[in-house]
């Protein structure tokens, strides 16, 4: 009898402890050995694996370009000449921000034997750029951009753009995308390009005396294209148009076209062939509408 109320007393010992297991049960939502546990391996899973999808994604937007370009072209004998043409370009982006700078310039001098030689091309230009992504396909940025062009009557042409860029394809390998926005234009002329030999404002299209500097605001739109075609071969392709917005009257706008095939040929080094053409409707007088600039350089690619 006394083995029997024992076993009586334990069991009716026992029923609320396993009341009360199974409450603890219900409220951490599985078992006492498993629920709490699996609940924080479950949690820190999904905090692992978000953590590896955001690092991968910052790892996809992630960009460092570095390179540098130099080529030339050089004669003797009947007739002399050499060119050399450089630049520097650079884009880095972290996150949603992205910064690009750019060098660039072109020098020629020729002549013939027995006679001095004379400066063909001269030009030099820099350019500055931020984007900050907004969404995925959609940045805002500002730009601005020096221009230095002895033959297109330029000491100086400065300009300084905001606006916003859309990108069709953002892919490792491929790039679409269009620009829109505002450009504000501040030339400084060469004295023998808006000057005549006696001192006299030469007269633009309107008639009106030409003066020192001048200023442009413009309507922007532009369209890039940077693809990687096969494995080492890069192609790249850009048109960019400008309208003056305060004057329709005169055709003041410029349309500047660049395309480029870069090859690699070593551990860092390609060769870049490139074509640039830039029109503008309304140049100084004297001066030619359309500027084409065909270049082959070797390129060292640093990052």
């Amino acid at each position: 009898m006394r083995s029997q109320a024992l076993v009586v007393a334990l069991a009716l010992g026992l029923v609320p402890a396993t009341a009360g297991a199974q409450t603890l049960q219900k409220e951490t939502g599985g078992t006492a050995a498993g629920g709490v546990t699996g609940g924080k391996t479950d949690v820190v899973k999904e905090g692992f694996q978000k953590a590896a999808e955001d690092k991968e994604e910052e790892r996809k937007k992630a960009v460092s370009e570095l390179a540098f370009n130099l080529g030339g072209l050089f004669t003797a004998g009947n007739s002399r000449s050499a060119a050399v043409t450089a630049g520097v370009k650079s884009r880095l982006r972290r996150g949603d921000h992205q910064l690009s700078l750019a060098i660039a310039g072109n020098y020629a001098r020729s002549g013939k034997v027995g006679t001095g030689s004379d400066t063909t091309v001269e030009n030099l230009q820099g350019m500055a750029r931020y984007d900050y992504f907004v969404l995925k396909p959609l940045a805002v940025f500002a730009q601005f951009t020096a221009r230095h062009d002895r033959f297109q009557g330029l000491d100086l042409r400065l300009n300084a753009d905001v606006g916003a860029a859309y990108y069709f394809i953002q892919e490792e390998k491929e790039r679409l995308w269009g620009e829109l926005g505002y450009d504000f234009q501040y030339d400084v002329r060469r004295n023998d390009a808006y000057l005549n030999a006696d001192g006299t404002a030469k007269l633009d299209s309107k008639g009106d005396p030409l003066e020192k500097t001048n200023v442009v605001h413009n309507a922007r739109l532009f369209l890039g294209f940077d693809d990687k075609v096969y494995d080492g071969v890069q192609f790249l392709a850009s048109a960019e148009y400008l309208q003056d917005v305060l004057d329709w009257v005169t055709p003041t706008s410029r349309l500047i076209l660049d395309t480029a095939v870069k090859a690699n040929i070593g551990k860092g080094f390609a060769v870049a062939t490139g074509v640039t053409v830039r029109y503008e409707a309304n140049p100084l007088p004297g001066i030619e509408h359309t500027d084409v600039i065909t270049g082959i350089s070797l390129v060292y690619n640093l990052l």
